[in-house]
């Protein structure tokens, strides 16, 4: 992994504090900063920080994050945390090679900048973050990557005169003098985190560069710039055999760019899904027969009877991941998850996101990367994207049936219900969920022609993009990087998601399946059984150790004065519904509310967060 800190201080300050404050946001982030600590000064009270990667680009490019170069009289300075998988191309188009460049990544992207200014970032593809200083100029440039799978956050203070930004929240709270509170605005987040406006966050002071966009500053004032965008829908589309050829050339030509110590550092996540399948058939195509793959599942102990069907989980993975095991060749592990100590199991997963997260499918995922972590491997490669892109979750089809006009994956959410009485007659959650919708409807760029059912799935597939993948995303990344591992993410490769924004529906659900044109791309890779077998999606854990944790946990804490859930929830409904046998709060059985309460509680203890509200809540 690699990772950023930047400060920029608009007034002097001493130099020692700076660097102070950078070093400390580096080490707070022990998974993501396991490398080598660099950091760099400027002209007008800059420093930029980052962690050594062993591999920021493809292979032959060093893991040199950070570069300076002068400029005249003043210097200029550049970041960069992640993946970038065309460094040879831009190297060409600017006549630098890996030589001139010292094999540093960073060196050759203060070139493109120095070149085209902070339109360089059109140039870059992969999953990255890049802070730019112009000491000539005195702006501080960010960037993100087009999906936003790199996170880089930030926080603006007019009254400290400061700009401190960083790959994790955890490195930007080292100040002291950051307010740690969250206000009313962020009730809805904290009780769904999938509707999250993009470039928000649940803390009131802190922002969140966007997908696709350049955050510059400069005297105290804030540009925001998107250089990317999906595009606009134009020309005729593909028919079903060619968009299929296309799809697999591009996924494939996207795991090649990823792929570069398949042998020893590189592993592959395998369910026995469509997704994990697809990948791992991608990767033995561009590997060759020779190449040892290394996969990985997971199962829960005592799964085989606690296993129950609901709208996403419709199989046990086991099966079908020896099936595909013994087609691709692989060296498979099974990494069997245990409940153990559930309480600090779920604290760990809100320290790596420095946010409350999703209970169970944090834990599951941490435990996970931990252990292909333990075995060596660097990097792992997963499917996500792809039920976004193709349209694979059950919400999607059920909108081309009955179309709504709110986030499908919330229908029917009774969120609102475990509001405190007084925050739900403020907060009117589902009127918030409506206004949403509304605004990113407004967002999106052209539609490609006037039929009604057509319009709306466009509007579902970008709301998928915008607002749920990045619920996926944050997950991702904070799991893995808690466990010092970087996920590999093919079917985010932007020239793939371009080419599929493009397809319409029809085509997406090619064979009257869902992701159908996705199975007919590589169904000649994969056996039938793989290749048809109706989504199941990522096992949850509902075993007595996990339920009973939880439930005592909530039944402490609504009888504790110092916790935040009296001023936030409804602590009598919350009561009743512990004692209901489901813990669903929506159509498609979202992630649980109640592991929800507990990690919101936790989150505001082990941060010391405090609810702002310019209405006197009376705790019941």
């Amino acid at each position: 992994m690699s990772t950023i800190v930047v400060l920029r201080d608009e007034e002097p300050i001493d130099q020692a504090e700076q660097e102070q404050f950078v070093l400390k946001g580096l080490e707070a982030m022990s998974g993501r900063a396991s490398g080598e600590i660099r950091i760099v000064r400027g002209d007008r009270h800059a420093v930029l920080g980052q962690s050594k990667s062993r591999a920021l680009a493809g292979s032959g490019w060093s893991g040199s994050g950070l570069a300076r170069q002068q400029a005249g009289e003043n210097a200029v300075l550049l970041a960069v945390s992640g993946f970038i998988d065309n460094a040879d191309e831009i190297g060409g188009k600017l006549g630098l090679d890996r030589d001139a460049c010292e094999a540093s990544v960073a060196r050759l992207l203060l070139g493109a900048y120095l070149a085209n200014g902070p339109s360089f970032a059109e140039q870059v593809g992969g999953a990255f973050a890049i802070a730019v200083f112009d000491g000539r100029t005195g702006e501080l440039h960010l960037v993100r990557d087009r999906l936003g799978i790199e996170p880089l956050y930030y926080w603006h203070s007019a009254r400290f005169g400061r700009i401190a930004a960083a790959s994790e929240p955890k490195a930007i709270l080292q100040d002291p003098r950051f307010p740690r509170v969250f206000d009313e605005s962020a009730i809805l987040d904290l009780m769904n985190s999938t509707s999250r406006i993009p470039g928000t966050t649940v803390y009131k002071y802190l922002a969140e560069v966007r997908p696709g966009e350049i955050v510059t500053f400069r005297d105290g004032r804030i540009w925001r710039r998107r250089y990317w965008t999906l595009p606009e829908r134009a020309g005729a589309p593909a028919g079903e055999k060619a968009a299929a050829e296309q799809i697999a050339a591009l996924l494939d030509d996207a795991v090649r760019r990823r792929l570069h110590d398949v042998g020893r550092a590189q592993a592959f996540l395998l369910s026995g899904g469509l997704d994990s399948s697809v990948i791992c058939a991608a990767a033995r195509h561009t590997a060759g027969k020779e190449a040892e793959l290394q996969t990985f599942s997971f199962s829960y102990a005592g799964e085989d009877t606690d296993f129950r069907p609901d709208a996403l989980h419709h199989s046990l993975d086991g099966p079908y991941v020896e099936i595909m095991r013994d087609h691709i060749g692989s060296r498979h592990e099974t990494i069997v998850i245990e409940p153990g100590d559930v309480r600090a199991a779920l604290e760990d997963t809100v320290r790596a996101r420095d946010l409350p997260g999703v209970g169970d499918l944090d834990i599951t995922l941490l435990h996970l990367y931990r252990r292909i972590r333990e075995t060596g491997r660097e990097e792992v490669f997963s499917g996500e994207g792809a039920d976004d892109l193709f349209g694979g979750f059950p919400w999607i089809a059920a909108e081309a049936q009955s179309p709504g006009h709110t986030f499908p994956w919330l229908k029917g959410t009774g969120a609102a219900n475990f509001l405190h009485p007084e925050l739900r007659a403020r907060c009117d959650l589902d009127e918030q969920l409506r206004q949403r919708w509304k605004a990113a409807e407004s967002e999106m760029p052209g539609l490609r022609d006037e039929d009604p059912l057509q319009r709306h799935m466009d509007y579902v597939f970008y709301m998928q993009l915008t607002r749920f993948l990045p619920f996926l995303l944050d997950r991702a990344d904070r799991m893995s990087a808690a466990a010092g591992l970087r996920v590999q993410l093919p079917f985010l490769d932007h020239r793939l998601v371009e080419f599929t924004w493009n397809l319409p529906y029809n085509i997406k659900r090619t064979g009257s399946a869902e992701k159908g044109i996705l199975r007919k791309a590589y169904e000649h890779r994969l056996p039938y059984e793989v290749a048809w077998r109706k989504k199941s999606g990522f096992a949850v854990m509902r075993n007595r150790p996990f339920t009973s944790a939880v439930l005592q946990y909530l039944r402490e804490a609504a009888n504790d004065q110092n916790s935040v859930l009296p001023q936030i929830a409804d602590i009598e409904y919350l009561r009743t519904f512990m004692t209901r046998s489901e813990w669903s709060d929506g159509t498609f059985d979202a992630p649980p509310i109640l592991p929800r309460l507990v990690m919101l509680d936790m989150w505001t203890r082990l941060y010391d967060v405090k609810f702002e509200s310019s209405h006197a809540v009376h705790a019941g």
